[in-house]
């Protein structure tokens, strides 16, 4: 019998499922795009952020050390 996912209920289960990319530390573009939880990884540095704030006004929050 096949696995059935349901599809997501809202924006924040989204998040869950996409991962940005940004050449640099990820800034306003992705506002109004990202939900809060998504994650984006800056290219240029090796390093990785989640969306602290809102889907309206991000808040790019690094996790972790940065990248050496």
């Amino acid at each position: 019998m096949p696995l059935v996912v349901p599809p997501p209920a809202n924006d924040d289960e989204v998040a869950l499922q996409r991962i940005y990319t940004n050449a640099g530390v990820p800034n306003a573009e992705f506002d109004g795009v990202a939900p809060k939880g998504a994650l984006c990884i800056d290219t240029t540095n090796a390093d990785l952020y989640i969306n602290t704030g809102t889907k309206a006004d991000n808040t790019w929050t690094l996790v972790g050390p940065p990248a050496a």
